[in-house]
């Protein structure tokens, strides 16, 4: 029985951002994101671990070395538009979330498992090298 399942659904990337390490979490618009199991390269969540932080506190006493789960930040342009018209905006900007991957054509995107499997496949079916987004 297979662990993974193909479904129907297929995510397209409208917009891609680094967060430098050392500053705030705006993000700046980038045509390429350069990941590896550490996270995106220079980024400010980048790392294989980290340190326990607050929001952890019920699990671990602050400090402590754990996983570190929040390297990227990907978010739902459906529900970011949703939530932009809920607070009488005309948009969000992604940049001011510090959005790493805003994508379009998922249906309940914050409904999903963080880590239900995410894969990026060409028109043939293989694997694709480094994420990349053309800016139209």
């Amino acid at each position: 029985m297979p662990v993974l399942r193909e479904t129907e659904f297929a995510g397209e990337v409208v917009w891609l951002g680094h967060v430098p390490a050392g500053g705030s979490i705006r993000a700046l618009a980038v045509d390429v994101l350069d990941l590896n199991f550490s996270g995106e390269k220079g980024a400010r969540h980048e790392g294989v671990n980290r340190a326990s932080c607050v929001r952890v506190r019920n699990l671990y006493p602050q400090g402590t070395e754990i996983r570190n789960v929040r390297q990227l930040s990907v978010l739902s342009a459906e529900e970011m538009d949703a939530a932009a018209k809920d607070m009488g905006l005309d948009r969000l900007d992604p940049s001011y979330l510090g959005v790493s991957i805003l994508l379009r054509g998922i249906p309940d995107f914050t409904v999903l498992a963080p880590a239900v499997a995410r894969r990026r496949h060409d028109h043939r079916g293989h694997g694709k090298p480094p994420l990349r987004h053309s800016r139209t």
